[in-house]
């Protein structure tokens, strides 16, 4: 087995100096404020239009360090949310269009009928 003179039995102790232990908690404290990054920007992503969602990617992408990484998702955080579909705002506006003409409709309606019950009430009372 490689290592097994590292092995006590219940743990592998692996000599290194400090200078290397110093490096390697730095690259594992990288990597964990890299990976709530990711989850932010993630989170951010359904709230970007195409455009910044494919600059997000891409400076992610391109970013060497946890430095440039945070750059990339501080623009992600400011930038605007995408903007309505414009099918579907159209589609909503006419919804709201039909809406509002059948209610106008309904009250034309509900006024002839209330109107012709009076005038037929009227002329049974009379």
């Amino acid at each position: 087995m490689p290592g097994a003179q590292y092995y006590d039995g219940k743990k592998l102790n692996i000599p290194i100096s400090n200078e290397a232990a110093v490096q390697l908690i730095e690259r594992w404290i990288h990597q964990g404020i890299s990976s709530m990054m990711s989850c932010i920007a993630t989170q951010r992503l359904s709230k970007l239009n195409e455009y910044e969602r494919n600059r997000l990617q891409k400076c992610s992408q391109g970013a060497q360090d946890i430095y440039e990484q945070a750059r990339c998702v501080v623009r992600a955080i400011d930038a605007k949310p995408k903007q309505m579909d414009s099918t579907r705002s159209i589609v909503s506006r006419f919804r709201t269009h039909l809406r509002q003409l059948l209610m106008q409709l309904f009250t034309l309606l509900m006024e002839d009928i209330i109107t012709s019950i009076l005038k037929t009430c009227i002329g049974c009372i009379v």
